[in-house]
C-alpha cells in the first residue's frame, strides 16, 4: 500500500498508479507491506463488507487505542452495545 501525503492526488489504473502532489508535480511515494492476515479481510460471517466494517468498528477502535495507548484493559463494550439476535441473524442473510 501507498500512504497519500496532505494534498496528494492518485489516479489508479490497470497499469499502475500515478501520484501528483497538491502542486500537480508527479510524486513518487513509500510502498508498504500490508501486515493483515487473510482471515482479516474475508468477508467471514458477514453478508456484506458494510456489515463487517459496521460491526469490526468497537474492535477496532480498541486495538488502536490499546496500541497507542500500550494499554491492555481498553473493551470493545465501552464504544457500542453487542450485536443482539435480531441483527446477528439479520447479518446472515
Amino acid at each position: 500500500m501507498i500512504y497519500l501525503e496532505e494534498g496528494d492526488c492518485a489516479e489508479v489504473s490497470l497499469a499502475g498508479a500515478r501520484i501528483v502532489d497538491a502542486k500537480g508535480n508527479a510524486v513518487e511515494r513509500a510502498l508498504h507491506l500490508s501486515q493483515l492476515s487473510p482471515q482479516a479481510v474475508e468477508l467471514g460471517r458477514y453478508r456484506h463488507y458494510m456489515h463487517k466494517e459496521i460491526f469490526e468498528q468497537p474492535k477496532a477502535i480498541t486495538d488502536t487505542l490499546e496500541m497507542v495507548l500500550n494499554a491492555h484493559a481498553v473493551s470493545p463494550c465501552l464504544f457500542a452495545p453487542r450485536p443482539s439476535a435480531s441483527s446477528r441473524m439479520s447479518m446472515r442473510r
